[in-house]
C-alpha cells in the first residue's frame, strides 16, 4: 500500500500518467486483498456466509470504479485532453504580465508532457513597431518562466493594421518600452 501512496505521488510531482497509474493500480490490488482477507476473516468468525458475497461484490465494485477512473484518465492524457485549471493559470499571468501597447492574444495553444509545460501564442504588436523590437519581448518567457518553470515558449508576432491602430498608441507604447 505504501508503494501505491509513493507512485501516485511521484506520478502527480512529475505528471507521470503512468507512475499514476502504477500507484493506483497497486493500491487497487491492496484494497482487494485487504477485503477479501476481511471478508473471509468475518465469515470465519461470525458465521455468516453471506458476508462473502457481500465483500466479494464490494471489491469488483472497487475493481471497476478504479478500472474506469484510470481509463478516463489515461484516454484524457493520450488526447490531449485541454486542462481548464492551467489554461486558467496560463490566462491570468498572462494578463498579469500584459504591456499597454499589446494589441492581443491569438491561437494560444498549451499542452502538457511529463513535467513540461508547452506554449504557442500569436502577439499582435501595433503597426509601428520593427522587427528589431519584437525581440525586446523576451521578457514575456522571462516573466513566465518565474511562474511555471519547465516552460517550453513560442511567441509568433504579428502586426495589426493601420485601420486598428488606435487600439495602441505611441505614447503607450514608449512609455512602457
Amino acid at each position: 500500500m505504501i508503494l501505491g501512496y509513493y507512485l501516485i505521488r511521484i506520478g502527480n510531482k512529475t505528471n507521470s500518467i503512468t507512475l499514476t497509474a502504477d500507484g493506483k493500480h497497486v493500491l487497487t490490488d491492496s484494497f482487494t486483498s485487504i477485503g477479501v482477507l476481511i471478508g473471509i476473516i468475518l465469515v470465519m468468525i461470525t458465521n455468516y456466509t453471506i458476508l462473502d458475497p457481500i465483500f466479494a461484490i464490494g471489491v469488483v465494485l472497487n475493481i471497476l470504479f478504479t478500472g474506469f477512473k484510470l481509463m478516463r484518465e489515461s484516454v484524457g492524457g493520450l488526447m490531449n485532453e485541454t486542462d481548464i485549471k492551467m489554461l486558467e493559470e496560463i490566462s491570468n499571468e498572462l494578463i498579469r504580465i500584459k504591456k499597454v501597447y499589446w494589441i492581443d492574444i491569438h491561437e494560444l495553444r498549451f499542452w502538457i508532457s511529463g513535467d513540461k509545460i508547452f506554449l504557442d501564442f500569436h502577439l499582435i504588436m501595433p503597426y509601428y513597431f520593427s522587427i528589431r523590437e519584437s525581440p525586446k519581448e523576451n521578457e514575456i518567457e522571462e516573466l513566465l518562466l518565474k511562474k511555471f518553470p519547465r516552460l517550453q515558449l513560442k511567441i509568433h508576432f504579428d502586426y495589426c493594421l493601420l485601420l486598428f491602430a488606435n487600439f495602441a498608441s505611441m505614447n503607450n507604447a514608449t512609455k512602457e518600452k
